[in-house]
């Protein structure tokens, strides 16, 4: 008997001691309530509460689901959606002591491949702030959302933007992203709502889905510690004054495609924090991209401390890093880049253009020759 009553206080001291290290500091986790009925109404999640959502819910009919510092929710490989036009929204906002956590059962009990989704519709502003997500993506069309201070985990991708991309996205890290190591997966004409204050694990990418889409207007894109990976064209438009600046410590990698640049680009690096353009996956030697292409009627662009590699394989008549076209009308400024291993010319310049400004760049290994003009 004496055996028996030790055995049960020492299990309950262990799931004693198993529920303290889950809960956040300042809401001890009192219960744990089941969702299994679509949200119509305005309705809040607790601090120090488990919500388990076992089925797909709906947040619908205008209704603003208040998540709490310290809440829990879970998820059994279910999706909470709001639909298109429902005017619905989720407001989940923790502070530092007392996050709000996002937990798929795969992370949460150690099962694999069960992970939680929030998927987000319709017009309607999302706001997840001090936040974590384990195991738990999110997933928007046509929906603005504000996503600061959080941590993202487990998941095979962190955040994937269909249409309208961040009102704000910043100071947050990704780390141990699954799908092919992209943490997020973001429309061209999105990439500018990105903050420049986000971590990312060296391992990781941002893919971009540039088909069928081109920069118009004047867009700025800040740096992050992952690259901009482009599976397809980058180009900047010349329906008026289209201009891409890139910040210092940027980069850049393409899988195949080119960067046509039709309006204007100002790629600025700095000798500590160069910007560089290459091949994806830039382990690789023997894989090419077509390279920067300059065309039509800019051209103001400029390029300093910048490193160009792995251009001009197909695409072009001429292989190049760099290839300005003919009906180029002002000088393009290119100083102080680094511009090698081109599968033909470093920089070729088309007959009856305009030649570039270069001046303190550095050249090697251009298969073809290092310029010509």
């Amino acid at each position: 008997m004496k055996n028996l009553l030790f055995i049960l206080l020492l299990s309950t001291a262990i799931l004693c001691s198993c529920e303290k290290i889950e809960q956040p500091e300042l809401y001890p986790l009192v219960q744990t309530i089941e969702i299994n009925q679509n949200i119509y109404t305005n309705t809040t999640f607790f601090g120090g509460t488990r919500y388990l959502i076992k089925y797909n819910i709906e947040l619908s009919d205008s209704a603003i689901l208040t998540i709490n510092p310290g809440a829990i929710v879970i998820f059994e490989g279910t999706t909470f959606y709001t639909s298109e036009y429902s005017g619905a929204s989720i407001q989940a906002i923790g502070t530092a002591d007392s996050l709000v956590q996002f937990k798929g059962v795969g992370f949460y009990n150690g099962y694999q491949n069960n992970q939680g989704y929030i998927s987000l519709a319709g017009g309607i502003s999302s706001t997840f702030e001090f936040c974590s997500f384990d195991d738990v993506a999110i997933t928007e069309q046509n929906a603005r959302m504000t996503i600061n201070n959080c941590h993202f985990q487990e998941c095979s991708f962190g955040v994937q933007i269909y249409n309208y991309g961040f009102k704000e996205f910043d100071f947050n890290t990704f780390s141990s992203v699954e799908n092919h190591n992209t943490c997020i997966h973001i429309g061209l004409d999105q990439v500018y709502t990105l903050g420049g204050n986000n971590e990312y694990d060296s391992h990781q990418q941002i893919k971009v889905e540039s088909e069928y889409e081109y920069i118009s207007g004047v867009h700025q894109w800040k740096a992050q510690t992952a690259p901009l990976v482009f599976y397809d064209d980058l180009i900047i438009s010349n329906s008026g004054y289209d201009q891409l600046t890139i910040d210092p410590g940027s980069t850049l990698q393409f899988q195949d495609g080119s960067f046509q640049v039709s309006g204007v680009l100002i790629a600025k690096g700095t000798e500590s924090r160069p910007i560089t353009f290459e091949a994806y996956p830039s382990t690789s030697s023997t894989h090419y991209w077509e390279g920067i292409k300059f065309q039509g009627f800019p051209n103001s662009s400029e390029m300093t401390y910048c490193v160009i590699k792995n251009g001009g394989q197909g695409g072009w008549s001429t292989q190049a890093n760099i290839y300005i076209q003919s009906n180029s009308l002002n000088s393009i400024r290119i100083s102080n880049c680094t511009i090698s291993d081109s599968y033909g010319y470093g920089i070729f310049s088309q007959t009856g253009a305009i030649p570039p400004y270069v001046s303190q760049n550095q050249y090697s290994n251009n298969t073809t020759a290092n310029f010509n003009w």
